[in-house]
C-alpha cells in the first residue's frame, strides 16, 4: 500500500490536472450532525448545514465543530458545476486563543484575497494575496467536492487546492479504493472507500453509494480522530 502511495503521488505530480465538474445537485438543503471519536471515546461534535440562494446562484455550507476545539467555517461557492469558491470565513478557539481567516476567491477563483487573525505570540494579523491555479478550491470544500464527483472504484482525483489557515498552494489527490460496507450511528451504508491527501494529510473518506452521496465517515490518521454521520 505504502508503495502504491508514491507512485500516486509522484503520478499526480507529473500529470496537469484538468478544471474539475462537479454535480451540485447533491446539496439537498439539511443538516447532518457528526460525532467524532478518538478510539471508543467520543470527543465532540460537528454538524455540516447546507443551504442554497438562488436569486444569487449560490450555496453556503456552515461547518461547525465542538469539543477538541471549537471552529465554525462559512464558506460560499457558486451553484454550477464548477463548485467555485467564492468567500470562506472561519472563526477558531483553541487553549483560550482566537484565529480567524477571511477569504475572497476571484477572478473565477485564480486569485485570492483576506486576512488571518491570530494572537499575537503566533504572528498576529497576515494578510494574504495570492495568484492561484485554475480550478483551486478551498480547503473547507475538500469532502463536499469528492461527494460531488462522479466516483466509481479505481478512479483517482486531483485538483489545486488553498489553505488559508497555512497560506499555503498545494493538491488534493483521492483514489477510490474499493466499495465497503460502513456501520455508523445513522446505519449502514454502501460507501466507496477514498484514500485521499490533503495537501501532506492523509484523510480517508466514505461516501454513501447512494444519492445525495452524503459523507459518513472521515478518519484522520494523524489526529487519531474520525467523524460519524449520527443520523440523516
Amino acid at each position: 500500500m505504502k508503495a502504491f502511495f508514491g507512485l500516486f503521488i509522484l503520478a499526480g505530480m507529473l500529470v496537469k490536472p484538468a478544471h474539475a465538474q462537479f454535480d451540485p445537485a447533491v446539496f439537498v438543503p439539511e443538516t447532518l450532525p457528526y460525532r467524532l471519536l478518538s478510539g471508543a471515546v467520543i470527543v465532540g461534535n460537528a454538524s455540516v448545514t447546507i443551504s442554497r440562494e438562488n436569486a444569487a446562484g449560490t450555496l453556503h455550507l456552515v461547518e461547525s465543530i465542538s469539543g477538541l476545539f471549537e471552529q465554525t467555517a462559512v464558506v460560499t461557492m457558486r451553484d454550477d458545476t464548477s463548485l467555485q469558491p467564492l468567500t470562506t470565513q472561519v472563526v477558531i478557539a483553541r487553549n483560550n486563543q482566537y484565529h480567524e481567516l477571511k477569504l475572497e476567491y476571484r477572478f473565477d477563483g485564480q486569485h485570492v484575497t483576506g486576512e488571518m487573525k491570530r494572537p499575537l505570540e503566533l504572528g498576529g494579523v497576515r494578510s494574504v494575496d495570492l495568484a492561484l491555479p485554475a480550478g483551486t478550491t478551498d480547503l473547507y470544500l475538500v469532502p463536499h467536492l469528492f461527494r460531488a464527483s462522479a466516483l466509481a472504484v479505481g478512479k483517482t482525483l486531483q485538483f489545486p487546492l488553498f489553505n488559508g489557515l497555512q497560506n499555503e498552494k498545494s493538491f488534493v489527490r483521492a483514489w477510490v479504493s474499493r466499495l465497503e460496507s460502513v456501520t455508523v450511528p445513522a446505519g449502514v451504508f454502501e460507501c466507496f472507500r477514498l484514500e485521499s491527501f490533503v495537501g501532506n494529510s492523509r484523510v480517508m473518506i466514505n461516501i454513501d453509494t447512494q444519492f445525495p452521496h452524503r459523507v459518513v465517515r472521515q478518519i484522520f490518521p494523524e489526529l487519531q480522530v474520525k467523524f460519524e454521520l449520527i443520523e440523516k
